[in-house]
């Protein structure tokens, strides 16, 4: 193949030319964009609750930022009751010497990598391919980039560039077959490959969305399960994170899902989220045997003692870039390292300076839309300007970019030059446009209209236009706005002297949302609370791709698993949970609760509880619940007893609490390896944006709920 492809910040321009006479990126930044924002709009549209989850969800997150250091020692000792280990790094350099050396030490030759943002910042993947490892991308879209030797060009999409012939082409040197040509056959070629993967590898390394001090455990959330097939298989699970990912409660960490997925990729819930902390348990029958988290600060720190201390908010959901014009023309690569868009345009100068990334801050139209859409408010475009005004006290910027800003400065200060400047300005790009009114190429803008033609003024300043429609002088506007504005600002006399309050945040659990607690008891004329509940569960799990059926007993679950194989033409189940086997089975039916293999089709589990907030089954690992029955098979089958569906996340977390802490002074003592929600068959929109369902974990999942 071809030699790995380089980029760098400080060619910013030249890669945004590149990609923007690029045809087929352009056609495939087009086609992401319609997908990424509509189905973002859609979901908050569904949720009235979304804008006051992002004013809680940014207090929470700078409490957090704030408490860090403590939070982060608490962390570790979490971890550590658990039996695992914690390595704190400073720099890359010390994170890659850390994940080196715990290779090493594992005698690993194969290694699997789910998707990591940190891991691409400290270059790991560099330095354990140099090292002698083989390394293999799991994520879809961190694959083919690494077939293709290309970095990511989007933080969730990493392969949002890249054409289905090109994956095509990629897949076909790779494997030394053509894997077909729809995306389903490119998925199931994926699949197989990387299924033999998994087995083989003797270290897992993952990332993590957010680390939870309360217990030690770590989350990712993917929707294809590649990150827990990755951290369940191999003997040694590392997590590659960052400082700004600790959070200090559970029920943080469900207020921050409630906005990742639906910012992210216009989700409810992304199909899996999973906590884990330390190896695997006394009896568990798979799961790893040892447990390690990388923590890196790389500059993050000053970033919280500095201006830029509200970037550490960034829940890494991507809705900034995908709402972008600069991105949406670019795409990611042209920003020339890992973050792209507009956090990488405040983050990039932060890692590797300021001199090195001069252009990122400046390619940006300040158009307020990425500090709009978001979830955590940070003012992307207040940051950007901070770093533009850093440039000038640097003294970094171009000489005729200072003297054109000097020259801006000295008409602005004499507003009847100004004007006047103004006003030849439009009435001779007005009369050079023509009847057409657009212009094809304009001396000083040829980087716009080389790809694009520039729209004409009117002919008229803005100013001229507003007193023609106000009928008034701008003067006399100004001044009625102004007294206006003025009015406004003076309280009332009843408040003038009440002394300014503040109260410290609380963050008492959402029960429910409003919106789902309205669409519950939409049937409370038919319907009790409880069967309201369930059916609102039901409806939500069958919107993810799932199916589903209500029995009376558990004893009827063998007949309805026999009838479903049948209907679908799954094979004959082989493993299911124990607490299951001792149920009248068909005869000539083998089960076993041993751990699932590469050869095993179709399991059944049966979960701890289900969510009606998004439809997600809650699994927990134990022995009689091994977490490969959940997310090897092609298909599964879950029982799901009814009076364990629960209204939301917090819900299911309060059960967990209450049942594990019978008799013990503190629940964290029976913590389980493994919490697992699982919304829906494994899917991957990887390739051209088109959902696939099986894209590592099961194909197929139904549910079967009893009483």
């Amino acid at each position: 193949m071809n030699a790995p492809v380089s980029f760098t910040p400080k060619r910013f321009r030249a890669q945004a030319t590149l990609a923007l006479h690029h045809p087929t990126l352009q056609a495939a930044l087009a086609r992401a964009a319609d997908g990424f924002i509509g189905k973002r709009a859609k979901a908050i549209a569904a949720v009235p609750e979304f804008e006051a989850w992002r004013a809680r969800a940014a207090r929470r997150k700078d409490e957090l930022i704030a408490e860090m250091d403590t939070l982060l020692e608490r962390f570790a000792g979490e971890v550590h009751r658990q039996g695992g280990e914690v390595h704190f790094a400073a720099t890359a350099e010390e994170a890659r010497a850390i994940v080196l050396r715990l290779c090493q030490q594992a005698r690993a030759r194969v290694i699997t990598k789910g998707k990591s943002m940190v891991a691409e910042e400290i270059g790991l993947n560099a330095a354990l391919e140099e090292a002698g490892f083989t390394l293999v991308e799991t994520d879809l879209g961190e694959y083919i980039v690494q077939l293709a030797k290309e970095p990511p060009s989007h933080i969730i999409a990493p392969a949002v560039h890249k054409t289905k012939e090109e994956i095509i082409r990629l897949f076909t040197h790779a494997h030394g077959r053509a894997p077909g040509e729809s995306v389903g056959e490119i998925v199931t070629e994926a699949r197989r490959v990387l299924r033999e993967k998994f087995f083989a590898a003797e270290v897992g390394i993952t990332g993590a969305n957010f680390l939870v001090a309360e217990t030690g455990q770590t989350v990712i959330v993917t929707n294809e399960g590649n990150g827990d097939l990755t951290q369940t298989l191999a003997r040694t699970h590392i997590v590659v994170s960052s400082i700004e990912k600790v959070v200090e409660t559970l029920e943080d960490v469900s207020l921050f899902l409630r906005l990742l997925a639906r910012s992210a990729t216009g989700q409810d819930s992304e199909t899996y989220t999973t906590y884990s902390c330390g190896p695997r348990r006394a009896g568990d029958r798979d799961g790893p045997e040892a447990f390690h988290v990388v923590i890196v600060d790389n500059g993050r720190r000053r970033m919280r003692d500095g201006p830029f201390r509200e970037m550490l908010r960034c829940i890494r959901c991507g809705a900034c870039m995908n709402h972008c014009p600069v991105y949406g023309a670019i795409g990611g690569h042209a920003y020339g390292w890992v973050y792209p868009g507009p956090m990488g345009s405040v983050l990039t100068p932060q890692f590797v300076g300021l001199d090195v990334a001069y252009d990122l801050p400046n390619a940006c139209t300040l158009n307020g839309r990425c500090a709009e859409v978001c979830p955590v408010k940070i003012p992307l475009p207040q940051l950007l300007r901070r770093l533009r005004h850093e440039q000038h006290r640097a003294g970094i910027r171009p000489v005729l970019e200072g003297r054109m800003l000097q020259l801006w400065r000295a008409l602005a200060l004499r507003p009847r030059w100004y004007h006047l400047a103004e006003r030849l300005g439009v009435r001779l790009l007005a009369a050079l446009s023509g009847k057409k009114q657009r212009l094809r190429r304009l001396p000083g803008a040829w980087g716009w209209t080389d790809v694009r033609d520039l729209p004409a003024p009117a002919g008229r300043t803005f100013l001229e236009l507003w007193q023609a429609k106000a009928g008034q002088k701008g003067a006399e506007a100004v001044s009625s706005l102004a007294q206006e504005s003025q009015s406004r600002k003076t309280p009332p006399s009843s408040l003038a002297n009440t002394p300014a309050q503040t109260t410290k945040q609380t963050h008492t659990p959402i029960a429910i949302p409003s919106s789902l607690a309205e669409r519950a008891n939409s049937d409370a004329t038919t319907l009790n609370p409880r069967d309201a509940l369930i059916a609102c569960w039901c409806e939500r799990w069958q919107a993810r791709g799932g199916t589903v059926e209500r029995l009376a007993t558990r004893a009827e679950i063998p007949a309805a698993v026999a009838r479903w194989c049948a209907e679908v033409g799954a094979h004959t189940p082989t493993h299911a949970s124990a607490t299951l086997l001792a149920l009248p089975w068909p005869e000539g039916w083998a089960l076993t609760c041993d751990a699932a293999n590469i050869d095993t089709i179709t399991a059944v589990s049966e979960a701890y509880a289900g969510i009606a907030e998004v439809g997600s089954l809650m699994f927990l690992s134990a022995p009689e619940h091994p977490t490969t029955h959940r997310f090897v098979p092609d298909d599964q089958v879950v029982v799901l007893p009814a009076e364990r569906i629960v209204a939301a996340f917090e819900d299911g977390w309060a059960l967990l609490r209450h049942e594990l802490g019978k008799g013990l002074n503190d629940w964290r003592d029976r913590l389980p390896r493994t919490v697992n929600f699982v919304a829906g068959p494994s899917r991957t929109g990887d390739v051209e944006q088109t959902i696939q369902l099986g894209a590592h974990g099961p194909r197929r999942v139904h549910v079967i709920v009893v009483g």
